[in-house]
């Protein structure tokens, strides 16, 4: 006959979290592009933005011609 072993729940499923093997290094980061604010404009908004605005004023053109 085979030898049972009895394990409790703690023993199984409550584990400590495991370190990693490998540590995090700490790195710097450079940049070699200069910031600038115009870079976080978007170009499909700044397109769509652009299409209503010039719908905008065709139609106001438009509505000082029809007069």
């Amino acid at each position: 006959m085979r030898k049972t072993k009895e394990f409790t729940f703690q023993k199984i499923f409550l584990h400590p979290p495991k370190t990693s093997l490998t540590k995090p290094r700490p790195f710097k980061a450079y940049s070699f592009v200069p910031f600038s604010p115009l870079a976080m404009f978007d170009p499909t908004i700044l397109i769509i933005g652009g299409i209503v605005l010039g719908i905008a004023i065709i139609e106001r053109i438009l509505e000082r011609w029809g007069d």
